[in-house]
């Protein structure tokens, strides 16, 4: 099963429409208040120019607001009342006087009672209009029992350009509220229209870049896959140990490696992507023979010291070659792995390999593996100097070296395998 971090399809997704989702929340919201506002603010200014409309004629009853003794003659005000109460769908009334006084009201058990410290009075008797949904925890509400929502309308009373009063109109908002709702609803359908229309175009756009970006990568691992093979195919042509030697050790690395991350003590740091790059790399493991001499790697029969001493050097070749590579890339790469591989994969168990003479988990993992991959095909194939050996004996001969010559862990998991390195070494002759 491919784990989330490793798939930038799956990441694209959810993290895309985690923002797509947050971002038509935050719009939807924002624009359902906007609408909420302004359809409440137009509303409310109806009334404050209807005020105004019906004051031009009630002179009397601005005079008697600005006097002060309006609370003392609330009969004074029904005419004025009457024509307020018919605009829209006004259902309750409270008129004030400049200093808070209700001089008359709907309810008449509010006339003459006072409530200056009102915030919402306190803005219209500066001139500022406002509503407010009704809060029938108000001091000025208490006494009144409407039923459903009321929009509460404070309107300054102008006179002679001064204010003198403020009515305040209890307003039906179910209607109000209707309207609103229908506005929200349709925002609300538009913004998650819109998002998932913008979330679809998004992930078909990334969709697509992503299919090239990973068939130009696929093109790409190809080709280095094979300027790798024919690197390391131009050593091995100089070599006796031609035919199809790079892809039997390749495939013969890749079962050890399994079986090492399937039970071992090198599960913990072993992973998918290290096979791979193994199998990649280990072609490479004899690229240093391009330094040896022909008349060394084409001798048929046994080195002498010296040669044999020339023989090793392509160990640090190899090395060499793939290092100065590396150092062109600037970054971690599977040359890392190859030049570890090409250095050490002759090196021994019990120190007494070459060229560096190390021993025990000093040898890179990556080298134990192929030195024993390397060691099989060699037992398997025909050489001028030897005929080829059979798995049986070559898996003795392997299964002696367990400690020696090998890391015990490795063997291990050579023999765990070993039937899959016979089924190669037959399907893969020649």
């Amino acid at each position: 099963m491919i784990k989330f971090k490793d798939n930038i399809i799956l990441q694209y997704t959810l993290t895309t429409f985690a923002v797509s989702l947050s971002v038509s929340l935050v719009l939807g919201f924002l624009l359902s208040k906007r609408l909420s506002d302004q359809a409440i603010k137009t509303y409310t200014n109806f009334f404050p120019r209807m005020v105004a409309h019906i004051v031009k004629d009630k002179p009397q009853v601005c005079s008697l607001l600005a006097s002060g003794k309006g609370a003392q003659m609330p009969l004074e005000f029904d005419g004025f009342a009457a024509e307020l109460q018919s605009l829209g769908t006004v259902f309750g009334l409270k008129i004030w006087d400049r200093q808070g006084t209700i001089v008359w009201s709907s309810n008449k058990g509010l006339e003459g009672k006072n409530f200056g410290n009102d915030p919402d009075f306190k803005l219209a008797v500066k001139g500022i209009a406002n509503s407010v949904f009704m809060h029938p925890d108000k001091d000025e509400n208490r006494m009144d029992i409407y039923a459903g929502i009321a929009l509460e309308i404070f309107s300054p009373v102008i006179f002679n350009n001064e204010i003198v009063g403020v009515v305040e109109l209890y307003e039906s908002a179910q209607d109000l509220l209707a309207r609103i709702r229908r506005g929200v609803l349709v925002i609300w359908i538009s913004v998650i229209v819109a998002g998932i229309l913008l979330y679809i175009l998004l992930f078909f756009i990334f969709f697509k870049a992503h299919q090239t970006q990973k068939s130009n990568t696929l093109k790409l691992e190809r080709t280095v896959d094979a300027i790798i093979f024919a690197l390391a195919y131009l050593a091995e042509i100089r070599d006796a140990e031609t035919g199809r030697h790079l892809e039997r050790t390749g495939l013969y690395v890749g079962i050890i490696a399994r079986e090492l991350l399937r039970s071992s003590p090198y599960n913990k740091y072993l992973s998918q992507h290290y096979i791979a790059d193994l199998m990649k790399a280990s072609p490479l493991h004899d690229v240093g023979k391009v330094g040896v001499s022909d008349a060394i790697l084409h001798k048929p029969g046994k080195l002498t010291t010296e040669e044999f001493i020339e023989m090793q050097k392509h160990c640090d070749y190899g090395a060499k070659i793939l290092i100065e590579a590396d150092k062109k890339l600037g970054f971690q790469s599977l040359l890392t792995m190859a030049i570890q591989i090409a250095q050490s994969h002759h090196e021994r168990w019990d120190g007494k390999g070459y060229p560096r003479g190390i021993s025990g988990e000093n040898i890179p993992l990556s080298a134990r593996i192929m030195a024993l991959a390397d060691v099989y095909d060699a037992l398997r194939s025909k050489r001028c100097y030897k005929e080829a050996y059979a798995h049986s004996e070559s898996v003795k001969i392997i299964l002696d070296g367990k400690g020696t010559q090998f890391d015990p862990c490795v063997v291990n998991a050579f023999l765990s395998g070993e039937k899959e390195f016979e089924r190669i070494s037959l399907e893969l002759t020649g």
